[in-house]
């Protein structure tokens, strides 16, 4: 009985520009991404955070140049539960060696995607100006 099996140049361009970064950054975490209509979308917020190691590779991982690597089950794993949620936000996607190892997805209560919040991005970082920091007046 063969296997089906997915390869990088089969994915959709949301998908492969997923697994393009999660190969580029190797290790560390993709925060902040949208999922609309099952895929997923690189946003203003989304930030991508590489871990860097002391000793061992930090560059992209190996396969990250080829379009025909056939995908590890975990990344179509990945991509199958996207195609689940349909919309919501994945407030923590972590990488090691270019692979997801877990996620966290935003959750109304009662296990609802967060898909219907008023903002899909609440505001996570201070305003900019005279609201975010008080002035000190120096005198002599």
């Amino acid at each position: 009985m063969s296997k089906t099996v997915t390869r990088i140049s089969d994915l959709c361009p949301a998908q492969r520009a997923l697994v393009e970064e999660m190969q580029r950054i190797r290790y560390g975490t993709i925060e902040w991404l949208a999922i609309r209509d099952g895929l997923p979308e690189f946003v203003a917020d989304t930030l991508c955070l590489p871990a860097y190691q002391i000793v061992g590779s930090n560059g992209p991982h190996p396969a990250s140049d080829r379009d025909d690597t056939v995908l590890k089950a975990k990344v179509v794993t990945l991509l199958e539960r996207f195609r689940q949620v349909g919309h919501g936000l994945v407030r923590v996607l972590k990488v090691v060696d270019g692979l997801p190892t877990g996620f966290i997805l935003e959750e109304r209560p009662g296990g609802g995607p967060s898909a219907a919040v008023r903002s899909l991005f609440p505001p996570v970082r201070p305003p900019v100006g005279a609201a975010a920091v008080n002035k000190i007046q120096w005198g002599r």
